[in-house]
């Protein structure tokens, strides 16, 4: 069989299979590649008790959501309580070691795998077809470049990424019925609530969606859906930002650490990337690598802490704004091609970018709202880390944009090959 044949083949079979059959194919193939370079590279032996597991194991010992920093730093909301909530039940079955360190990675796995199982039904929803998001998810899943923040499982971006995916489907659909009644709208209000507090970074890109869905519906359902996902926030959020209130002394709706990552990202031996950053500013200004820091909050409190580091960023900003903007724009670059270890990484690195855009560039001649769709919600999240230091682990939740990207333009230099094996066909 020759190869135009071969591409012939399956390019009608993609689209023809059963859905559920490759959306399991594509999560085993994920899983498997994932747990088995886990196993093999034994990454589960390096344990990384990181905030976020600094804080569940606080609330396993203490019952108390506190000590992100150090072991008395006093309650906290550096992190949001979802994903603490889901890693402090792994440390209660497995403990605090190596299993437990191997649960999270594989936890974490799953998520990362089901973030490509959908994107087919991504594709399909915003009816660019069934095979681009399949061509997708088969090469996100074989090709894990950005392994760490994938599996390590020390932060929540796997779980933030795949609730994105999800309410994306989810709202697309909705503009695909003219007046969607209240149950439809549920689901999306749900798993964007649920998102919203588990990374406030997810916060622009669900507004971003919420905005284009309700320019998209008739009038009255576009209210409806307004009200609704206000109503759903402030159910999910309130709580939250009651618990800080009474705790902290301020109320806090999302994290509170956001004056630390602007201090930590611009100033005087600032660099636009994290990893320069962890060594050359993280031992002696971050309160979780420097006792003198830490010492610091316990002192004034956190939510004080947070607030002296915002001043002296702005105050950095205002008085060195060229230095300022050469960082925002080393920051817009190494958001889509971020510093990588090995040469393979580095590689797909800068494919990825460059494939992915020009996949979205073919799409946009043919479906311009798709591409909105896909650019806003990736643009909308990169906002905020115009202002932080850069790190793969914060481009990580919208790679799959990219990947989309990708599996258009492999979809379509597939068809163009079969079209030109037809046309020499007719002319034989």
């Amino acid at each position: 069989m020759g190869a135009t044949a071969w591409i012939e083949k399956w390019r009608h079979r993609l689209p023809a299979a059963d859905v559920r059959a490759w959306l399991w194919t594509i999560f085993l193939t994920a899983a498997v590649v994932r747990v088995a370079i886990i196993l093999v590279r034994k990454t589960y032996l390096q344990i990384e008790h990181v905030e976020p597991a600094s804080v569940a194991l606080s609330l396993l010992h203490n019952g108390t959501f506190a000590n992100a920093y150090c072991s008395n730093s006093g309650p906290t909301a550096h992190t949001g309580p979802i994903y603490v909530w889901m890693l402090t039940p792994i440390f209660v079955l497995f403990g605090e070691d190596t299993a437990a360190q191997l649960a999270t990675e594989v936890m974490s796995t799953f998520w990362a795998a089901a973030v490509y199982m959908l994107l087919p039904l991504l594709t399909e929803t915003l009816a660019i077809g069934r095979a681009p998001g399949i061509v997708a998810g088969l090469l996100g899943a074989l090709l894990p470049f950005n392994f760490w923040p994938e599996t390590k499982g020390s932060f929540e971006q796997p779980v933030a990424a795949c609730l994105l995916v999800l309410v994306f489907i989810l709202l697309a659909r909705l503009t695909r019925v003219h007046k969607p009644d209240i149950p439809a709208m549920l689901p999306a209000i749900a798993i964007g609530s649920v998102m919203a507090l588990t990374s406030s970074m997810m916060i622009p890109p669900l507004g971003f969606l919420l905005l284009a869905t309700m320019v998209r519906l008739e009038r009255g359902a576009a209210v409806r859906l307004a009200v609704l996902f206000a109503v759903g926030l402030t159910l999910f959020l309130l709580p939250w930002g009651y618990r800080n209130h009474k705790e902290l002394g301020k109320w806090i709706f999302t994290r509170s650490n956001f004056g630390l990552e602007l201090w930590l990202s611009n100033n005087d031996r600032a660099s636009a990337d994290y990893n320069v950053n962890m060594e050359r500013i993280f031992p002696d200004m971050h309160p979780s690598t420097t006792l003198e820091q830490c010492a610091k909050v316990i002192a004034v409190g956190e939510v004080a802490y947070h607030a002296a580091a915002m001043r002296k960023a702005q105050d950095w900003i205002a008085a060195n704004p060229k230095h300022f903007m050469a960082l925002v724009a080393e920051r817009a670059y190494l958001f889509w091609i971020p510093t990588m270890r090995r040469p393979v990484q580095t590689l797909i690195s800068l494919l990825l970018p460059a494939l992915g855009f020009a996949g979205l560039f073919v799409l946009f001649r043919q479906q311009p709202w798709s591409v909105f769709l896909l650019a806003g919600v990736a643009f909308s999240y990169q906002l905020t880390f115009l202002l932080v230091q850069i790190f793969a682990r914060y481009s990580y939740p919208v790679q799959w944009v990219l990947w989309v990207g990708v599996g258009v333009l492999v979809h379509a230099w597939f068809r163009r090959l079969n079209e030109g094996a037809r046309r020499r066909a007719i002319a034989a």
